[in-house]
């Protein structure tokens, strides 16, 4: 739900800033139709925007403690709400709406900042302590929900978009960051905490950012980290899995408006449809929604999808998508993305989430993080085993990972030749490659997921995840991100150091096995997988011809020399690089020049 904004300095309001910080949330309205929020300092303005989720009439931000000496704004849902409300309240805190938020102004009262660890869910949170004359904000462990700031010497200005800080913000003035140039071209997207102008900061997941408001000095925290889960010995882990994927599969579905699915028919959504489907039996509560492609390419899935469905008892909406009308709302994506991401898989989300809204459902769940951490990849897998041999052997090691990839090793041969000397020698060493350092040579599968987190289920699959649902007012969840399943799998690859070795995603499998037909925990890895090398081309064909004389050739980013060679794509791996080009291009022309979309 929502989205946050807010506006902090270290002198009395102006009413410039008041009137500044009231337009961000202009900027969100689409994360929040159902209405807006504020709190007022003497030197801060925290705004909301609301996407009415839990307690529709009740639950309006912002929210307080009993004597509003704590301040709370948030983007998100609290899954274990209502286990947190009951234990608040039997310590004699009281209540003034249902929301989920509520619970974080008193249990920030018993615990502190700490009380973040005892939250179950996504969130973006907005926290001031009045007494304290602090600010924290919040993100959520897996990185679900986003925040973006600029600050200078007297103001701080933050968000949960990019697009709102570059609206109000003097933007023309920003710098594109050669680093995170160099980032995109090798990955598609730009992992974090790097963003492309030098001037906006993220809040990396599982961090807070501390404001002081005497001085307006900040302070970064990280309190969670993948890597130390603890090690969880057990005789059958299948059971474990399953019995935290069904306490998860209760609590994620809690709403009080309609509720989707986005599912693929293949292992990983299947299973979210399957454990919202077991807590709701009797509640006709549950819509899916499926892709696919005009002619029914192999990528196709929706048979698969509409027989799991119709086994369920789930209403499936069908969604066809044609190349022409991807390469038509093509700019319109970019903008939507808010971030730089050259992902093909994006517009099928997009049309998804689109079809969901207009089916009037307000939250979506999907399947992500099965693949991550279950090893449904076996490239990730491969590279594990490559790196234990290079330890073995004594070489010096790093771990294999994403820069293996066919398409990093080719955006390592040709970006030296497209992009301007200037820039090329702003771009410090290994900016693409840092990712891989091994910490020591012990638990390098728990290292290899870590570092396909940064560099691909962060910045790529949850990002798109959370700007293309909410581009259409739409909350997404993913009971697969669950930091309590997260600890339980990792601490288990922790005491089973075999596990990366067994058949992809096996242990997800056999947790599900009485959930889930066969012949679903049997069929290959799918996904929304699109007709890519056609999308490819169509769009290569529509817009390559922005990059002459466009945004990066003018602003000295792309040299002339860069262009021809980029315009002249010989195989498949040249056309995904020129893509990439593109993407960026336009994304520079919407949020750096503030191009309108339907001019480009």
């Amino acid at each position: 739900m929502c989205g946050i904004s807010g506006l902090i300095t270290n002198h009395p309001l102006t009413t410039t800033e008041r009137v500044k910080a009231k337009q961000l949330n202009v900027y969100l309205q689409h994360r929040g139709p159902d209405g807006e929020g504020w709190h007022e300092g003497k030197t801060c303005l925290l705004g909301m925007r609301r996407l009415s989720i839990i307690d529709v009439a009740g639950g309006n931000q912002p929210l307080y403690n009993e004597n509003k000496t704590i301040v709370l704004l948030f983007n998100g849902e609290i899954y274990n709400y209502v286990e947190l409300r009951q234990e608040l309240m039997n310590k004699g805190h009281v209540f003034r709406t249902k929301s989920d938020g509520e619970t974080i102004c008193h249990l920030y009262e018993e615990k502190g900042i700490t009380c973040i660890n005892a939250l179950r869910g996504m969130f973006a949170i907005t926290l001031f302590d009045i007494t304290a004359n602090t600010i924290y904000l919040i993100r959520d462990r897996l990185g679900e929900k986003p925040i973006y700031y600029t600050k200078d010497n007297s103001v701080l200005i933050y968000a949960s978009e990019f697009k709102a800080l570059k609206s109000i913000t003097a933007s023309s003035n920003w710098s594109i960051n050669p680093a995170a140039i160099d980032l995109f071209l090798h990955y598609q997207y730009i992992p974090e905490p790097t963003t492309m102008v030098n001037e906006v900061h993220k809040i990396p997941a599982a961090h807070y950012l501390k404001i002081d408001l005497n001085t307006l000095e900040t302070s970064l925290q990280r309190y969670w980290d993948l890597n130390a889960a603890a090690p969880i010995t057990s005789s059958n882990p299948a059971e474990l899995v399953k019995q935290e994927l069904l306490t998860i599969g209760n609590i994620i579905g809690r709403s009080d408006v309609p509720i989707g699915i986005a599912l693929s028919g293949g292992v990983d959504s299947s299973a979210v449809a399957a454990l919202v489907k077991y807590h709701n039996s009797n509640k006709d509560i549950t819509h899916a929604f499926t892709v696919g492609y005009t002619g029914r390419p192999a990528t196709d899935e929706r048979q698969h999808a509409k027989k799991f469905a119709k086994q369920l008892g789930i209403k499936l909406h069908e969604i066809e998508i044609a190349t022409p009308q991807f390469v038509q709302d093509f700019p319109r994506l970019i903008a939507a993305m808010d971030d730089p991401i050259s992902d093909i898989a994006a517009y099928s989300i997009d049309q998804i989430m689109q079809t969901a809204h207009d089916q009037g459902i307000k939250v979506m769940l999907n399947g992500v993080g099965g693949d991550e951490f279950f090893w449904g990849y076996q490239w990730i897998a491969d590279g594990v085993a490559k790196t234990l041999a290079q330890i073995k052997t004594g070489q010096q090691h790093e771990l294999i990972s994403y820069q293996a990839h066919p398409d990093f090793k080719y955006a390592q041969q040709r970006i030296p030749g497209i992009l301007k000397s200037a820039i090329k020698a702003k771009i410090p060493k290994h900016t693409s490659d840092h990712f891989f350092s091994l910490s020591n040579t012990n638990n390098i599968p728990i290292q290899a997921i870590s570092a396909l987190c940064t560099t691909w289920l962060y910045p790529d699959i949850i990002a798109l995840g959370d700007r293309l649902s909410m581009a259409h007012s739409i909350e997404l969840r993913s009971p697969f991100l669950d930091h309590k399943l997260v600890e339980l799998v990792l601490g288990l690859n922790k005491t089973q150091p075999d596990l990366w070795q067994q058949p992809s995603k096996q242990l997800l499998k056999k947790a599900m096995a009485t959930l889930i037909p066969t012949e679903i925990l049997s069929r290959p890895k799918q996904g929304f997988t699109p007709p890519s090398a056609e999308w490819y081309i169509a769009v290569v064909k529509r817009y390559s011809k922005l990059l002459l004389n466009g945004y990066l050739i003018k602003h000295d980013i792309i040299s002339w020399l860069g262009y021809f060679k980029l315009i002249t794509p010989h195989n498949q791996q040249q056309i995904v690089f020129l893509y990439k080009c593109i993407v960026l291009e336009i994304w520079c022309r919407i949020n750096l020049a503030h191009q309108s979309i339907n001019s480009i």
